[in-house]
């Protein structure tokens, strides 16, 4: 089975036994254990392909039917705001911090309904299946989701409204909507207007076919669509600008004889055209050997030393079969 049916299994269940998970919550207190190492049979080993492990931690709430269910995270510029999505249909926004010992941890947690243009709660699960958030740049405060199951894309203003804010429809293709109801548009990117592609949003269709994930070029200078190699059969699941301009992408898979697995690649702008086949630089992979779970969201950022760190949580379906895991790396060339 694989892991995006599976977590759509749990999180059903879980919204039948805990309809909490739904309803709005605020400060929300997490407690953060750490993780003493990635690699727990090699703790001194740090790095991991071009990535170097930072810290992390298993972040524990007091309530465990409002906390969870992370699809897609933006990290803040200065790395300590994050904004996300979750696949029952919320936001999550938490300042993140260190402890003593470099733990990362989250406080001021905040969940809360994600609105549709009535101003209502999206109730059914074939609207509220939030699976990508991706800051819109130039204009803060404002997002872009892509939504899997009804195929679409919405742009939220949070700065100006919170989260009573109310969507606008992004025009998408016909082909994106047309996805298979549960493998829609997971990965969301919006380019800057100075990319080569002009203020254009990227997603990135969930399941690959033939070794390859369907990626689309909204708007911008050229829309169209591109292919890129997948990781063996991994899903796509997110996606984020490094400071670079590069499209870093995060890919997952399940299977009950492998456990989790997951695998990061950068994508150069410059590849990314209509009809182009991609294929991408492989930053590093891990399995079950490694603290990893369902990991889902991707956020970046450049810290005051230069340094580009990203930030990758898992969702753990409203289910205590799953954690919610935060994880730092730096990536190194």
């Amino acid at each position: 089975m694989r892991l995006a049916a599976l977590g759509s299994a749990l999180t059903a269940l879980a919204l039948l036994l805990f309809p909490g998970a739904l309803a709005q919550a605020e400060n929300i207190a997490i407690t953060a254990k750490p993780l003493g190492a990635l690699a727990p049979l090699d703790p001194e080993r740090t790095q991991f392909g071009k990535l170097i492990f930072l810290a992390g931690a298993e972040l524990v709430p007091d309530d465990r039917r409002s906390f969870g269910g992370i699809s897609s995270i933006v990290i803040g510029p200065d790395g300590k705001t994050l904004t996300g999505v979750t696949d029952v249909g919320g936001w999550i926004t938490a300042e993140i911090s260190e402890m003593p010992d470099g733990t990362p941890t989250l406080s001021g947690v905040e969940m809360g309904n994600i609105l549709d243009s009535d101003g209502k709660p999206l109730k059914s699960k074939r609207w509220s299946d939030a699976e990508g958030i991706a800051a819109v740049p130039g204009r803060p405060g404002r997002f872009q989701v892509s939504f899997e199951r009804h195929n679409r894309i919405w742009e939220y203003d949070l700065g100006g409204s919170g989260m009573a804010a109310r969507p606008k429809d992004i025009p998408v293709p016909e082909a994106l909507r047309d996805l298979p109801e549960n493998k829609g548009p997971e990965a969301l990117a919006v380019l800057p207007a100075g990319s080569p592609l002009g203020a254009a949003t990227i997603a990135i269709a969930e399941e690959p076919h033939d070794g390859f994930l369907t990626g689309y070029i909204i708007g911008g200078k050229t829309p169209g669509t591109f292919r890129i190699r997948a990781h063996d059969d991994f899903d796509a699941t997110d996606a984020a600008l490094d400071p670079d301009g590069n499209l870093i992408l995060l890919e997952r898979y399940f299977s009950i004889l492998t456990g989790p697995k997951m695998a990061l690649h950068r994508i150069r702008l410059a590849d990314i055209a209509d009809d182009a086949t991609v294929y991408p630089e492989l930053l590093m992979t891990s399995d079950i050997a490694l603290e990893i779970d369902n990991m889902e969201a991707l956020g970046i950022h450049e810290d005051e030393q230069g340094r580009t760190i990203l930030t990758i949580m898992s969702d753990n379906n409203f289910t205590r079969l799953q954690r919610t895991l935060l994880l730092r790396f730096e990536l190194v060339d």
